[in-house]
């Protein structure tokens, strides 16, 4: 996983907060249907997750404009990141920075998604390109195979911190 050694614990909360307006479950597609679907069947279920954990509502958009997220979900967050001991907050740094997602992150680091949930949600898009040109047949791109696999050794680094 990486992260920063120059920044401190305040610093590095701020960065992971700032997750929070771009998130990667936050901007979605409507276009075309079916990966909308896809995005609804992966991500959703991490967003209602998060707005119940949270008592607050996100922000959603198919568009292009920049998301403001409630103040109510920053300040309740920051309380959840203050809480966490260091092991705790060096998992949800990494993944955070790893997948572009805090709410991601935040459900990894308290067990409600699991490693393979977390890829098929980083890789949603790529995946559904995939079975668009039929990889099965000729072969996935070896670029997105090597962020796959440097994903999975960070969300594997980062369960052994959060499993202690």
């Amino acid at each position: 996983m990486k992260h920063p050694s120059h920044c401190n614990r305040e610093q590095q909360t701020q960065q992971i907060l700032d997750y929070l307006n771009t998130d990667l479950l936050c901007y979605q597609t409507d276009k075309p249907e079916a990966l909308s679907k896809k995005q609804q069947t992966i991500w959703q279920p991490n967003i209602v997750w998060f707005e119940k954990h949270y008592d607050v509502k996100l922000e959603t958009t198919t568009g292009l404009n920049v998301l403001k997220q409630p103040h109510k979900a920053h300040i309740a967050v920051q309380k959840d990141i203050n809480d966490l001991n260091n092991k705790l907050f060096e998992a949800l740094y990494g993944v955070t920075i790893s997948t572009g997602s805090l709410i991601l992150a935040l459900s990894f680091i308290k067990e409600e998604i699991n490693h393979d949930e977390i890829i098929n949600a980083c890789f949603l898009e790529e995946d559904y390109k995939d079975e668009l040109y039929d990889a099965e047949k000729y072969g996935s791109d070896p670029l997105i195979e090597q962020k796959k696999q440097q994903l999975s050794q960070d969300l594997q680094a980062a369960s052994l911190l959060r499993d202690k």
